[in-house]
């Protein structure tokens, strides 16, 4: 029996630990993938501090970059000595934070030449969630491949997102974009306003400006003359109950269409922070993918040809070192729940080889 080692949880809010599991032989479809990066996102703290996934020991990670080490029966996309990335939201055996998972071909994606691991690791997750944001949640069908000189139906629709500077608010403005919609707002502070209408802002907001909620009224009445466009999606990227919540329902009219990226926090007992648990928020939390299609193709086919030629741009991040895989993987965590990244993923290495 083989094992590996991976990084869990051992309590809320408590110290990670390393420990030995088992590496399971890949499957019908399945490969089994040597992770070389990952990341520690918002999500892995949320994991870490409010136990989202269930009891402790919880592997975290869900995003990563590697090597195809073995392929299971009918696997028709990769070969062994692939460099691959991808996201994954499953059990623990296919989670990124250990030495070797098993996952289906479909979560992966092989990676561009001219693309470093630690650089594509930064991708999978917030395109992924982005997409399935715009596709699945607001229902605006986004066809693949994109016909030429081709207009959604929704072209004049407003599309907000608010958290803009975000991994996932920047790669929703890139699909945005390249898909034609034409009002793309984006809210966020204003030293990454500039950087945001390079990839795709049409519009962008000061979220901290004290009549942030006036001007996105004006704005939006200029888009139809007046009137409310006839459409209205919202992207919360934030989802802090006072950050962007209490905003979003001054703007959020009847028939608007809201999608968290992420669990909702709000403020308790003064210094603490609690995870609200609401239906709404189900769709970062599923993967989102309902037909055949975009369940074989979202990452092996869009994401790979998207990054490949450029159409997403992978994010900002800082390396987390350390001695240890341990070392790595709580500094890593360490710098999200700190705050200190401002914005950049926190990327750090798994193999040493």
């Amino acid at each position: 029996m083989v094992h590996h080692p991976a990084i869990v949880t051992t309590g809320p809010g408590a110290p990670l630990s390393l420990v030995q599991r088992q590496t399971l032989d890949p499957g019908d479809g399945e490969v089994l993938v040597k992770v070389q990066w990952t990341i520690s996102s918002v999500y892995d703290l949320y994991q870490a501090n409010h136990r989202l996934n269930g009891p402790c020991p919880a592997v975290l990670g869900r995003s990563f970059a590697g090597t195809v080490l073995e392929t299971g029966n009918s696997v028709k996309k990769l070969a062994v000595h692939d460099k691959v990335f991808g996201f994954v939201s499953g059990a623990d055996d296919e989670r990124a934070h250990q030495a070797k998972i098993t996952v289906s071909e479909n979560m992966l994606a092989k990676m561009p030449p001219n693309i470093p691991p630690q650089v594509a690791v930064t991708i999978a997750e917030s395109f992924v969630t982005a997409f399935n944001s715009l596709n699945n949640d607001f229902g605006l069908q986004l066809p693949w491949p994109r016909p030429e000189n081709y207009r959604p139906s929704h072209s004049g629709a407003l599309l907000l997102v608010w958290g803009a500077a975000s991994p996932v608010g920047k790669h929703a403005l890139q699909l945005m974009r390249y898909y034609h919609f034409c009002n793309r707002f984006a809210v966020a502070p204003k030293k990454n306003h500039e950087l945001l209408k390079s990839i795709g802002a049409s519009a962008v907001f000061d979220s901290a400006d004290a009549d942030l909620l006036r001007q996105l009224f004006i704005a939006t009445l200029k888009l139809n003359g007046g009137s409310c466009p006839p459409g209205r999606f919202i992207m919360d990227c934030w989802a802090s109950q006072e950050a962007s919540i209490q905003g979003i329902s001054a703007l959020a009219n009847p028939g608007a269409k809201v999608s968290f990226a992420r669990p909702v926090v709000g403020r308790s007992n003064g210094q603490h922070y609690k995870i609200f648990s609401d239906p709404l928020l189900a769709s970062d939390w599923r993967m989102g993918v309902q037909d055949k299609f975009l369940e074989e193709h979202l990452q092996p086919t869009i994401m790979a040809d998207m990054v490949g030629r450029g159409v997403i741009k992978p994010g900002e991040y800082s390396i987390a070192e350390g001695e240890t895989l341990l070392e790595r993987a709580q500094k890593a965590l360490d710098m999200v729940r700190i705050g200190g990244i401002d914005g950049k993923q926190a990327v750090w290495r798994v193999s040493e080889d």
